[in-house]
């Protein structure tokens, strides 16, 4: 069994997601999502006590990396073969059953498949593995990476993964480089994953969506005042009277606008 600070943490975390869930506002639905995560918990500690020497840790990375591997290669085939029409969906009854979740998933997955092929010495010693050659092993593992981006694209991943890097290009950008990209990334993961446990999801919701109202207010009144120096531009009055609806509107969703639920 392995001991130290990460093992207790994650104990103390599963103890009080318990506490948080019995006492949560809708127990039924809190139960089974406690489920769910009690399952990867306890999967997680099962790994710290089992897994040990360098074998297994490529034996887990195997098994972990080609139980999703295997989606990404032929939902990348598959996305290939119908040009993006449709969307990639993970197996049912899993975890990863949804497109986002199939994507993180994914993404996951690809530094994992990278580092496989660049120790292809070890890689090559798995024991489902060792009938192939090892040159072709790895290319095989290079075009599996190729074919989960693929796929991950083709699944029509949510805008949070395009919003995490802009802002955190952004944030590189008004500090002037002084905090690199990639502590920006894990600034905003922390920053977003406490509002998150901290406030509740339709909060959320409707302070991004007032956030997009106000945001799209500005935008109408620049164009109104480029509008109303312009005496020349084309159908000027129809454009003034459509830019001051579109910002009176956001106006009133940015000072009145409530969540839906």
């Amino acid at each position: 069994w392995q001991k130290g600070a990460p093992i207790t943490f994650l104990i103390l975390l599963m103890l009080w997601m318990a506490v948080t869930t019995v006492t949560s506002i809708v127990v039924g639905p809190s139960v089974s999502k406690y489920i769910e995560v009690l399952k990867v918990f306890g999967m997680t500690l099962m790994v710290g006590a089992l897994v040990s020497s360098r074998e297994q840790i490529m034996g887990l990375i195997w098994v972990v990396v080609g139980s999703i591997a295997f989606f990404g290669f032929k939902g990348g085939i598959f996305t290939i073969s119908t040009g993006g029409q449709f969307r990639v969906w993970g197996p049912p009854s899993s975890l990863v059953n949804g497109n986002n979740e199939l994507a993180l998933a994914l993404i996951i997955c690809i530094p994992l498949l990278y580092f496989l092929a660049n120790q292809i010495r070890v890689t090559h010693e798995f024991v489902l593995v060792r009938w192939m050659n090892a040159a072709w092993l790895r290319r095989l593992l290079l075009l599996t990476m190729v074919l989960c981006a693929i796929a991950a694209i083709g699944s029509q991943f949510s805008a949070a993964v395009a919003d995490t890097v802009g802002a955190g290009g952004l944030i590189e950008d008004l500090s002037r480089r002084r905090v690199p990209v990639r502590i920006a990334y894990l600034l905003i993961l922390v920053v977003t994953t406490g509002i998150t446990w901290m406030t509740h999801v339709n909060a959320i919701i409707a302070y991004a969506s007032r956030a997009f109202a106000l945001f799209y207010l500005l935008q109408c009144v620049v164009a109104l005042i480029v509008a109303w120096q312009m005496p020349a531009l084309p159908r000027r009055r129809l454009r003034l009277v459509a830019f001051s609806t579109v910002a009176l509107s956001c106006a009133l969703v940015f000072a009145f606008g409530l969540p839906a639920e």
